[in-house]
Parts: structure tokens; sequence; C-alpha cells
């Protein structure tokens, strides 16, 4: 409690007329954009209204040093200063934001104020996008004391056994689609269909003779809570995240997988789009080890999920297999040439709109392929990577904080 004096008096003066050095204006915005401005404060004890401090000609806040109250707000950033130890008599303020300066090192002074939000004479600090050891509240405070900041929390996914001060938990399912899986099973195959239901699903693009790229889709579940879908329901009581197919009388789940084709180099999209409609996703096997997140922490697979009642563990994965139906993409109408292939899970698409997890980062994964036709008329693949697939902007992913959460269990 070394600050309860600053803390006492910063009120006291706050709450009588006795403050004998007073500035700025009470109701108004006060912008200082310059080193000479900014020092004609250095007697400033009572700043009235909010208070800017911006822009590379600040090097300093030296002046503030006798500040003990702000009846506002203060707002600094853009600036060049290195510390904000002049501020450590600041025990008054409605808000105290301070971001955006890249040299700002040095912000232990933002100890001290701890105690006045524990009395409610600072209402708010915010802390962040400045350099190393500044870049948030949590930060500093863990840099000052030579803490480690981390997840202390043993079951969350983000799991730091190192941490000694706690700046989040995260908690919730995230699937990844397996590139290895794909790159293990891609191949041509060729085949007759006089099946229309394969076309209104979206299957193949016409009757008689296609070519199709097929592989195996893995999704894992590496987050620590299960990725919930339920029962799909009828067709007069489907589940929202289902769209029942006339076709072969049952209903099929919209977000399991996309599947799209990218022309290379270019990378236009190509009209030739394949998608999986997931009718039964369970739990087959345990989350692929070998690929997950650095540092992921999840569970051991229960084997909870199937055809009746859909999902995938935390901890499990599900897989549908290169000889599935409708587990390809129609690529009849392609050139010989090198392509890339988008393969994604729960992600926004036109008919469905993407449930909660805690990273959509990883949720779309991409290959570049050749293929080659022979003079026999045989379509195979000469070759397939994994692809940076960073500059293919119609990949739309989903904001975490509009997703809704409760639609997982």
């Amino acid at each position: 409690m070394k600050h309860l004096y600053f803390i006492l008096l910063s009120t006291f003066l706050l709450l009588t007329p006795l403050a004998k050095a007073q500035c700025g204006t009470a109701d108004t915005e006060t912008f200082i954009s310059s080193q000479a401005t900014l020092d004609e404060l250095s007697s400033c004890e009572v700043f009235q209204g909010d208070l800017h401090i911006l822009g590379s000609s600040i090097i300093n806040i030296e002046a503030l040093s006798s500040l003990l109250i702000i009846q506002g707000s203060i707002y600094i950033y853009d600036t060049e200063i290195e510390n904000i130890d002049p501020l450590n008599g600041l025990m008054n303020a409605e808000e105290i934001n301070i971001y955006n300066n890249d040299l700002l090192v040095a912000c232990c002074a933002s100890l001290d104020w701890q105690e006045a939000i524990s009395f409610g004479t600072i209402l708010a600090i915010n802390i962040i996008e400045n350099a190393e050891g500044c870049n948030s509240f949590a930060e500093a405070q863990a840099t000052c004391l030579g803490l480690i900041p981390g997840c202390t929390d043993d079951n969350a996914v983000n799991y730091n056994p190192q941490a000694t001060f706690d700046d989040g938990c995260l908690n919730g399912p995230d699937l990844q689609v397996s590139v290895n899986t794909i790159l293990n099973s891609l191949e041509i195959n060729s085949f007759t269909s006089s099946d229309e239901c394969l076309i209104a699903e979206g299957c193949i693009t016409g009757l008689g003779e296609r070519k199709t790229l097929r592989f195996t889709t893995s999704i894992s579940n590496y987050g620590n809570e299960d990725f919930y879908i339920g029962q799909s329901g009828g067709a007069d009581n489907l589940n929202d995240n289902f769209y029942w197919d006339d076709c072969h009388g049952h209903a099929h789940y919209e977000g399991y997988a996309s599947y799209r084709i990218y022309t290379y180099p270019s990378l236009g999209p190509s009209e030739t789009i394949g998608h999986k409609n997931g009718w039964c996703v369970m739990d087959l096997g345990g989350a692929i080890a070998s690929e997950a997140p650095e540092g992921a922490n999840y569970p051991s697979c229960t084997f909870t999920y199937g055809c009746s009642i859909m999902g995938i563990s935390a901890g499990c994965s599900d897989t549908y297999g290169s000889g599935i139906s409708c587990q390809w993409v129609d690529v009849t109408d392609l050139e010989d040439g090198e392509y890339v292939l988008a393969v994604s899970s729960n992600m926004e698409t036109d008919n469905y709109v993407p449930m909660y997890e805690i990273d959509f980062s990883n949720n779309v994964v991409y290959v570049l392929f050749e293929i080659e036709t022979n003079d026999q008329g045989e379509t195979t693949v000469l070759a397939a990577s994994e692809f940076d697939g960073s500059s293919i902007s119609d990949v739309c992913t989903p904001n975490i904080d509009l997703v809704d959460l409760g639609r997982n269990k």
C-alpha cells in the first residue's frame, strides 16, 4: 500500500478547491503533438478534460512528473517515448490509454496504478501494441516483476507449464484438416455416372465419363471441448446446420468440408468446385498427433459421437476415405497443368454459418498439384506438395467474436 498516500492526496485534491496547479479545460479534449507544448505542463498537478499526447516529436513525458489527477482520460500514442516513469504519481483518472509507441519498453509505472484500480480512482488501463515488454498491462506486470506470462490452467488449450502469471486461457474446440492425409491419398480416378443425384449434390458437373481428383479427408479436434453437431433430424424437423437431400432421402451436414480448385500461378478460382456433405460426422480415431498445433493441449479421444448424435470429441478425429462417394472434386474439364486444392472445415459458405472454435486460422489447408494426361488418355497426379495459400483472397476466415458461442456444448 505504499501509494496509498498519493491516492488519498489525489482524492483530496479532487474534492477540494485547494489544488493550485491546474491546467486544461473541463469537458474538453486537448491534443499535444510537440515536446515544447508538453513541457509547459511541468507544474501541472490536476489536468481538466481529456489529454492526448501524440506524434513523433514527443520523446519524453518528464513534464508530467507532477501530475496527480486527470479529470478525464489520458491518451499517449504514436510517440517516441521509451518509458512512462514520470506518470508513477498519477493516481486518479478515468482511463489511461497507452498504445502504438514503438520505442516504449519500460512500463513499470503501471504497477503503481494497480492499487488505484482497486480503490476505483482509476477506472481502466489500456496498454497495447507498444514495444516488447509493454504490449499489454499483463505483459508489463510480468516483465517488471520477472514473471512468465501464460495460461496457468492445465486443462486449457494454451496451457503453459512455465507460466507464473496468468494472462488468459482458451477453452473450446479447434478443428484442423490434415494436409499429410491429403498428400498421401491424392489420385485421379475416372468412372461413368448416370446418377443425377450426384449432380444435384454438386459431386459431379455432368453425366457420362467423369474424371475426379480423389483424396482422403481427416479432421482432428485439437481443442479441449467437443465440436458438437447433434442429431440431424428429419425432413420436417431438420437441424439448422443440415439440409435434406431428396435424391438420397437423408440429411447432410453442410459444414463438414469444402473443396475448391484454383489455377496456378494466377490463383484464380476454377469453376470446378466440390464439397463433401457429411452425412455422418463421428469419432473414428485419435487426433493426428504429428500435425497438432505447437503447444496444443488436448485430451485423449473418448469416442463419444456417432451417426445418431454427431460431433468430434476433443482429442478425436473423423475421416472420410477417398473411396467414399463424393469424396472428390470433378476435374473432367481441367487441362493438364498445375493447380491448387483448398480443403477447409467449419468455414463460412453460402449455406453454412461456422460454429464456434478457438482458432479458425488452421481450418483450411492448400495443396499444389500437377496433373498430366498420357497418349492413352489416362490422367495422373505427377506431384503434390503443401502450398502457402495466404495470397488466396476468397476464403473467408470467420471472426471469432462474431461466431455464435451458444451452438457448442
